[in-house]
């Protein structure tokens, strides 16, 4: 089963990296096509010039860059709403290859009043005269400078009752409002908080949707598990983790800069864990009691323990509560050796075999660990769990292999991310980190293994008892899975993407560049690609055919089923047919001229397989007016009608009949049949029976007549 796992890992591997080679040469070309046209689009005199629309009230300024907005994936430009011409807004113009936070948007739009950038409106945009299209998201835009630009400068120290009235109070209310609505904010840092000294001082929470969530939050700013996890591995993560970023803002701000700046993110992790966060990131510094009991509330490094809103709130009012003490891993009875260091836990040895991967390889074969834990660790059920783990290892014939190591690493330490080769993924940020790295051959292959080896499976059941509720259950990594396995249409790696990530947009050659999100504007899109030119193939690639299998909740398994018997062409291309229509039919739009004569050649092949004359001279006739019509619906009634296709089958087969009888009437013919002695003594035997007969006949009624009379 491990070599199975490990063989089916590599060939998701090996079968993505080429789609994988191919969008990270849509990425620079898309990249130089944005700046020729952002430039382009400054200078030149089309319709694009200088602004681009919004809906009917709102123009994003192209000649008015901000890049103090910027995100990784996203150009920051001014913008204006008619509706309110005095408030400032700002357009993110976003990219396919890092979607933001578009499930959220809706819930944010309503927030008002709130200590936080929130989004306005967002669409996409006309992006220039070739049709292409990007996303555009309206915002507030923040007024003031941020904290601080460079993370690794000093700052004069804020006042406590300062820190308190600006900071804590206002971001407490807006962390609630996002709370309220199921989200989380996850861009916390020093460059995304505005100070807005024209109102006295008011410090603003900046953007939180223009990038994945996570991805632009400094490691110092993550508690110990997402500090270990890569940034395309930390995910959306829940309210605790901003209270802990917030924390991690007081300690900055009170200390007068980054105590970490220029910290490796292991560094910055190894360090909370052996000191843990609050010792970590306040030192010796020497602050009032009063503001001691937030930093060490939302500093815990136990999740169940750390402050939460309401123990926030309650701090606010004025109500004492007692600084909580720094919880440490228990310290074993002897350290670990591993590359000249000793370790005292088993987190800070997890930790450090993580990223120095070859070196914990031979660790991990020469059986030292089970000893070790076995032998030091206070903790009898967690010694337990990592002999077990080892020994499973090595009965699975999986030992010294890269996911032993990794099932070893999360029974150290089950609070921290799945780690393999390098790369650490939170549990439940599995599916978006797919999405993430998907142009990235060694982090995608690395997330696959993952999965195909069933490491989520293993961290859930390595979590202690009395631990919290997991944060995602086992089904969908098994659907995951299910689908990695599989690499037909429909199926692989790309039905990941879009049924695990609903703000993953289609990023088909087909469609990419004109940022599709929804189904009716994937068949407006592919309208608009057969209007320039009809490709060569079938408007249903991987990406196509995952993408409506995952948004289209109509879609029978057995047209999946069908669609994926590419050696059957009549029926691969019927099926996918059936699901083009169904698209159209429940999406629009209504009329797709050029994509009905895109799958007009598949159509006339099904067509000309059937038999009766007149049955495809009215089929091809039907045909045509449904091109006309722009109708794919009508293009599957010319060519999948169950009663044409019927009659035909049975009419096929009787002609056939009546030809086979009618062959061998003809052989025996020429072969002499009817000349031959026996067919004349067969005939004149019969001949004679029936002349007998008749004369028998007569002479029985002759005598009957004369009896009579």
């Amino acid at each position: 089963m491990a070599e199975q796992a490990d063989a089916q890992a590599q060939e998701q591997g090996q079968a993505g990296q080429q789609q994988g080679q191919q969008g990270q040469q849509r990425r620079q070309q898309g990249q130089g096509r944005q700046q020729q046209q952002s430039a382009g689009n400054t200078g030149r005199g089309g319709p694009h010039s200088h602004q681009l629309a919004l809906g009917k009230n709102i123009r994003i300024d192209l000649t008015q860059r901000l890049p103090r907005l910027d995100r990784p994936n996203a150009a920051a430009y001014a913008a204006s709403d008619a509706r309110q011409p005095g408030e400032p807004r700002y357009a993110l113009i976003c990219d396919e290859e890092a979607p933001p936070r578009l499930s959220v948007l809706p819930a944010l739009s309503r927030l008002e009043t709130i200590p936080c950038v929130v989004p306005m409106d967002w669409d996409r945009v006309l992006w220039d005269d070739q049709g292409t299209r990007r996303l555009a998201i309206i915002q507030q835009q923040p007024s003031g400078a941020p904290i601080s630009s460079d993370p690794t400068a000093r700052m004069e120290p804020m006042r406590e009752d300062r820190l308190v009235e600006k900071v804590i109070r206002p971001f407490y209310y807006a962390l609630n409002e996002l709370s309220s609505r199921m989200v989380t904010h996850r861009a916390i840092t020093l460059d995304n908080i505005f100070v807005n000294e024209a109102a006295g001082g008011e410090y603003v929470l900046g953007d939180c949707v223009g990038a994945p969530a996570g991805t632009i939050q400094p490691a110092i700013f993550e508690t110990i598990s997402g500090a270990q996890a890569d940034p395309i591995g930390r995910g959306p993560g829940g309210t605790s983790d901003d209270l802990y970023a917030l924390g991690v803002l007081i300690a900055i701000l009170v200390r007068g800069g980054d105590p970490m700046a220029g910290w490796s993110d292991s560094a910055i992790a190894a360090a909370k864990i052996e000191k843990g966060s609050y010792a970590a990131l306040m030192g010796r510094q020497r602050i009032s009691l009063k503001l001691m009991e937030p930093l060490r509330g939302l500093l815990c490094d136990e999740v169940q323990e750390r402050w939460k809103l309401d123990d926030l709130e309650m701090w606010l009012n004025g109500r004492q509560l007692s600084p909580k003490q720094a919880s440490l891993p228990p310290k074993a009875r002897r350290a670990f050796e591993f590359k000249g260091e000793g370790y005292w836990n088993a987190k800070s040895l997890a930790h450090a075999m993580a990223n120095n991967w070859r070196d914990a390889m031979s660790v991990l074969s020469g059986g030292e660990i089970e000893h070790w834990a076995g032998r030091s660790l206070p903790d009898q059920k967690h010694a337990s769990r990592i002999v077990n783990a080892v020994m499973s290892s090595q009965q699975t014939g999986a030992a010294g292999g890269d996911r032993a190591l990794a099932r070893v690493l999360i029974a150290l330490d089950p609070a921290a991310p799945i780690r393999l080769r390098g790369l650490g993924v939170k549990i439940e940020s599995i599916p978006y980190a797919l999405c993430l790295a998907y142009n990235n051959d060694r982090n995608r292959q690395r997330i696959v293994e993952m999965i195909v080896g069933r490491l989520p499976g293993h961290w859930l059941d390595m979590q202690p008892d009395g631990a919290a509720d997991p944060p995602q259950p086992l089904a969908p990594f098994d659907r995951m899975s299910f689908y990695l396995e599989r690499r037909s249409l429909g199926q692989g790696i790309e039905r990941c993407l879009y049924q695990f990530n609903p703000d993953m947009p289609c990023i088909s050659p087909f469609v990419y560049g004109q940022y599709v999100m929804t189904l009716e504007q994937l068949m407006a899109s592919l309208e608009r690609t057969a209007e320039k030119r009809i490709p060569d193939s079938p408007p249903w690639d991987h990406h196509v055919t995952a993408f409506i299998a995952a948004r289209l909740d109509r879609l029978p398994d057995k047209v999946l089923q069908a669609i994926a018997k590419v050696d059957d062409p009549l029926t691969h291309h019927r099926a996918a047919l059936h699901m083009l229509a169904r698209v159209q039919r429940y999406y629009g739009p209504k009329n797709l001229p050029n994509m009905c004569e895109w799958v007009r050649p598949m159509a006339e092949k099904i067509i000309d397989s059937m038999h009766n004359r007149r049955t495809k001279e009215r089929l091809h006739k039907m045909l045509s007016h449904a091109v006309e019509t722009g109708s794919l619906v009508e293009v599957l009634a010319a060519v999948d009608d169950p009663e044409a296709r019927r009659e035909d089958k049975d009419g096929f087969e009787r002609a056939r009949q009546e030809y086979a009888q009618n062959l061998r009437e003809m052989t025996w013919l020429e072969s002499g049949g009817l000349t031959s002695d026996a067919h004349i003594a067969r005939q004149t035997r019969n001949w004679a029976t029936t002349i007998s007969a008749l004369l028998s006949g007569i002479v029985v009624m002759l005598t009957t007549v004369f009896y009579l009379s």
